[in-house]
């Protein structure tokens, strides 16, 4: 990606046209029930048996079950039903074929047994990750693939949750909750409010599409074509196929991920430091404005007393006592001048002129 013209027609092409097109079938076998298989592009012609014998639509409770491999020209080789079956909704096509993608993805940087999709995060079932992922050392990563309406709070629950249980959450919005920004004097990318959320708590904000087995991450543009995480509503997206990237204890990674993760951890440390400079700076000029005010005050105070009253700052009396800086006499409780309440200047003047 070189100007942002050619980031929004990736971004068109990442969202799609709006048809749902199948990559991914349940196998009849009941005793691999839940699995999917996922459709490998340009291998259709030769798994046209295999289909009909081993494989049938993933939806469970698909009246028609019954699926053809399909080969494409212009997308990728999938699966389609036989004449009457389909008309299923797309966002749990696309939610079910998202998560298998994921998890064929997984698996090939992960032994079999450490890719759970449903998976619980524990007996009591708190969460339940749509694919479950454990790394060696035992560390967990829970994969989210969002296709449906989802709240703030909703979000912020879930990801509490994950949190509390010492769990990653890697949260993926469905392709087609990628959104065009409104203006085009905009970047061409646009934040819904929970994806937001997810941007304001740090994490990437990230989609997925899983006919072409994609990733696209939100980011900004700086000077110098210089990318780093999305720091507004708006912005662009890089888009990157699932095989260019590895499994890293945070989520994805690929050398592109890793100079933008290294570059926004460096802004954020000089925006950091900025701040502090500028409380600093703030603290000191207040602190400045305070003794000047105080000085002021006290060089009227002491220019208005009556003569033979008058006494320095610094002067205590015996026992410690400060005088009023006013009358002379001992001042219990100072006021933040050090004089008597009703010792003030105009007090004074005031007395004189009725003399």
């Amino acid at each position: 990606m070189t100007s942002s013209r050619h980031t929004a027609e990736q971004v068109q092409a990442f969202i799609g046209d709006g048809e749902t097109r199948f990559v991914a079938a349940a196998f009849r076998d009941p005793d691999k029930a839940g699995d999917l298989f996922v459709m490998p592009d340009g291998d259709a012609g030769t798994l046209r048996t295999f289909t009909r014998e081993q494989l049938r639509c993933l939806i469970a409770d698909c009246p028609e079950p019954d699926v053809v491999a399909v080969s494409r020209n212009r997308r990728r080789d999938g699966f389609r039903h036989r004449a009457g079956g389909g008309g299923h909704a797309p966002e749990s096509v696309n939610h079910l074929q998202g998560k298998a993608v994921l998890a064929q993805w997984l698996r090939t940087h992960l032994p079999d047994g450490q890719v759970q999709v449903e998976g619980a995060t524990d007996t009591q079932r708190t969460r339940v990750a749509d694919v479950l992922a454990i790394l060696d050392d035992g560390h967990r990563i829970a994969f989210e693939v969002q296709y449906a309406p989802l709240s703030v709070q909703e979000w912020r629950e879930r990801h509490a949750s994950y949190a509390a249980q010492g769990i990653t959450d890697v949260w993926l919005w469905g392709h087609t909750r990628l959104h065009r920004s409104r203006s085009p004097y905009d970047p061409p990318v646009r934040l819904n409010d929970v994806q937001d959320e997810v941007r304001r708590a740090g994490l990437p904000v990230l989609w997925i599409n899983p006919e072409t087995s994609e990733i696209a991450r939100a980011v900004t543009r700086l000077q110098g074509d210089r990318l780093r995480s999305i720091d507004d509503q708006h912005g662009e997206v890089v888009i990157q196929s699932l095989r260019a990237l590895g499994l890293s204890p945070a989520g994805f990674t690929s050398p592109l991920l890793e100079a933008i993760a290294d570059l926004t951890i460096r802004l954020i440390r000089e925006k950091d430091r900025q701040r502090l400079e500028a409380q600093r700076r703030e603290a000191e000029r207040a602190a400045t404005l305070k003794r000047r005010q105080e000085e002021w005050i006290t060089r009227r105070s002491l220019a208005a007393a009556p003569e033979g009253h008058q006494q320095t700052a610094t002067s205590r009396f015996p026992d410690g006592t400060r005088p009023c800086h006013v009358c002379g006499k001992p001042v219990a409780t100072l006021i933040a001048t050090g004089i008597h309440i009703g010792c003030e200047p105009g007090f004074w003047r005031g007395v004189r002129t009725a003399r």
